[in-house]
């Protein structure tokens, strides 16, 4: 799919399906009001390999909005609402919503690695090493 255009009637319930969703990755930049979906064909279905944590964009910072259950980031003490300032040398401690969902695509591309990331917890700076691992098999 090329530069699509979705429209949905009031009438019917405006959703897709998820098997729609299953083979791509899906940014959704809501400032350009897009929604980037980047084929997937290396995903077989057995393992989930991850550093243990999701971020979100909030109030103009990268945020730690999940943490995996077991998962190297949260055996670090990683927590919840963590501010990121900087992982892998890149400076994230004035990001913008642009940043965010650059950072998200380079992430599906790439398989991105979190190896340093420093963060502001209520003040202090704190600096982690996390290795992605492999959470489901």
């Amino acid at each position: 799919m090329e530069n699509q255009v979705l429209k949905f009637s009031k009438s019917i319930v405006p959703n897709l399906g998820i098997a729609f969703f299953k083979n791509y990755y899906m940014v959704i930049s809501w400032f350009d009001k897009e929604l980037l979906l980047s084929p997937h064909t290396d995903y077989n279905n057995q393992k989930f390999t991850s550093p243990g944590f999701n971020l979100n964009y909030q109030n103009d910072a990268l945020r730690i909005a999940t943490l995996f259950k077991g998962s190297d980031a949260e055996k670090s003490g990683i927590q919840l609402g963590d501010k990121i300032i900087q992982m892998d040398g890149k400076d994230f401690s004035n990001t913008s919503m642009v940043d965010y969902c650059g950072l998200l695509k380079q992430a599906y591309k790439d398989n991105f690695s979190k190896e340093n990331i420093l963060i502001n917890r209520n003040g202090e700076r704190l600096s982690f090493d996390i290795k992605n691992d492999v959470l489901i098999e």
